[in-house]
């Protein structure tokens, strides 16, 4: 018989955009599809509430961003903030501004890091399927490559989000002033 032990539901293979994104629209456009590609997994983002693009950056995403500092000072956090992205407008914001922030982490259920997006999505990194690699750049017609990373540039390690101080859980009140 074997033991009942709960199965991660995290695929097998880290993937990276192999090209460094540059352009602003590839930006948000390879973001935005990646979010997509990766479903429902992502539980929590870890972001940066800063931005290398501040000259050009969207409406849409500027307003993300003022909300998003009114959740860094309310929690009292410096720069960063988890959102719990079961809140939809939470998630909401993330999709906002996920192609603008300098750095931001996404992490399963589990506590399992599953994507980084780098240097306002200069540098992605996210673990899916094969077949949701090969799925992913069908959907972006080929802009950029989807390719596994390799052994020689796997993700740095992080520390799980129960081990750290900053992670709480959104009092209503926070969830209501975004």
């Amino acid at each position: 018989m074997q033991p009942n032990v709960e199965q991660h539901d995290v695929p097998s293979a880290w993937f990276t955009i192999a090209e460094a994104v540059k352009d602003r629209e590839l930006a948000q456009r390879t973001s935005a599809a990646v979010l997509g590609a990766l479903g429902t997994r992502p539980a929590v983002a870890r972001l940066d509430v800063h931005t290398d693009y501040g000259r050009v950056i969207t409406p849409d995403a500027l307003d993300a961003e003022d909300r998003l500092e009114r959740l860094v000072k309310l929690r009292r956090l410096r720069g960063t903030v988890d959102l719990d992205l079961s809140d939809v407008a939470q998630a909401d914001l993330l999709r906002r501004y996920l192609a603008w922030s300098i750095n931001v982490d996404l992490y399963d259920r589990h506590d399992q890091l599953i994507a980084n997006f780098h240097d306002c999505a200069y540098s992605i990194i996210m673990r899916l399927s094969p077949e949701g690699a090969t799925q992913l750049g069908a959907n972006l017609n080929g802009l950029v490559t989807v390719e596994p990373l390799g052994d020689h540039r796997q993700p740095w390690p992080r520390t799980p989000l129960k081990h750290r101080r900053s992670w709480r859980r959104p009092r209503a009140a926070l969830e209501a002033d975004i």
